[in-house]
């Protein structure tokens, strides 16, 4: 059988094409899938472009305000909690105050220098003379330090 199929013969000059009709014509380039064959164009390419950059720029803006937001919510944070502290300490100062003046109101230091510690006013002006005292001293450190 391979014999057979190997020895028939087949025309290839122009003579055997010309016997033969084609039943349809191919014209390139037209159909219906025509335009999918083509691609997408430079203009839908040129509008996909602009479309993706500004999309680009509307999600970089879209970050950059939710950074300011969020910097401008902490400072507003510790803004309030700066206030809080300030006034806590205003508060204490005034506190601390009030105590300095009832500790050092000289009435009551007289009264628990004489009833506590057994102290007594002074009668009349004494005066203590530490000059001599002072002599003896700078020339002992003098003799010391020679």
């Amino acid at each position: 059988m391979s014999q057979r199929a190997s020895s028939a013969a087949v025309r290839l000059d122009g003579a055997e094409r010309a016997r033969t009709r084609r039943s349809f014509e191919v014209i390139e380039g037209r159909g219906l899938d025509a335009r999918a064959r083509e691609g997408v164009g430079a203009e839908l390419l040129a509008r996909l472009r602009w479309i993706a950059f500004a999309a680009a720029v509307l999600l970089v803006l879209s970050v950059a305000r939710v950074a300011v937001t969020s910097a401008t919510v902490t400072i507003l944070k510790d803004n309030a909690s700066l206030r809080s502290d300030i006034k806590a300490a205003q508060s204490q100062r005034a506190d601390l105050e009030f105590q300095r003046t009832l500790l050092s109101d000289s009435s009551r230091i007289d009264r628990i220098a004489t009833q506590n510690l057994g102290m007594r006013l002074a009668s009349s002006g004494e005066s203590v003379d530490v000059s001599a005292y002072l002599n003896d001293v700078d020339t002992s450190q003098g003799v010391a330090e020679r």
